[in-house]
C-alpha cells in the first residue's frame, strides 16, 4: 500500500481552507481589519509545500500547494487598499471628499450638508 505525502496533503489543505474562508468573508463584505492571520497561515502553507515538494518530489500534493500559497501571498502582499484607522459611524459628519461621478461630473460632498444621507462603499481587498 502506498504512502499517503501527508506533509503536501496538509501544506494544500491549510491553503485551501483558509483562501475559500477569506473569499466567503469578502463575499460577505465582513472582511478583516488585519491581514496578519491570513497572511502567516499562507505563507506557512506555501513553506509546508515547499518542504513536501524537496523531502519528496514525487509528492503529487505538493505542487499544487506551491503554486496556491504563491498566489495567495502575492496578492494579499501587492494589494494596494489599506484599511485606514478612520471610521465613520450613524450620526458621524462625513469629512469632505471630492469623487467623480458616473456621468464623469465631479462629485463634492459639501452638496450633502444638511440633508440625510446614506452612503454605502464597498471595499474590495487587492
Amino acid at each position: 500500500m502506498p504512502e499517503i505525502p501527508y506533509l503536501g496533503l496538509m501544506a494544500l489543505v491549510l491553503l485551501l481552507g483558509s483562501a475559500i474562508r477569506w473569499f466567503w468573508r469578502a463575499m460577505k463584505v465582513n472582511i478583516p481589519a488585519s491581514f496578519g492571520l491570513y497572511r502567516g497561515l499562507w505563507i506557512t502553507g506555501l513553506v509546508l509545500g515547499v518542504l513536501a515538494y524537496l523531502q519528496n518530489p514525487a509528492d503529487p500534493f505538493a505542487p499544487t500547494a506551491i503554486g496556491i500559497g504563491a498566489l495567495l501571498v502575492y496578492l494579499i502582499s501587492t494589494g494596494r487598499q489599506r484599511m485606514g484607522g478612520e471610521s465613520i459611524s450613524v450620526g458621524d459628519k462625513i469629512p469632505a471628499f471630492t469623487a467623480i461621478a458616473a456621468d464623469d461630473s465631479t462629485f463634492n460632498s459639501s452638496t450633502l450638508e444638511g440633508k440625510r444621507v446614506l452612503l454605502k462603499f464597498f471595499r474590495g481587498h487587492w
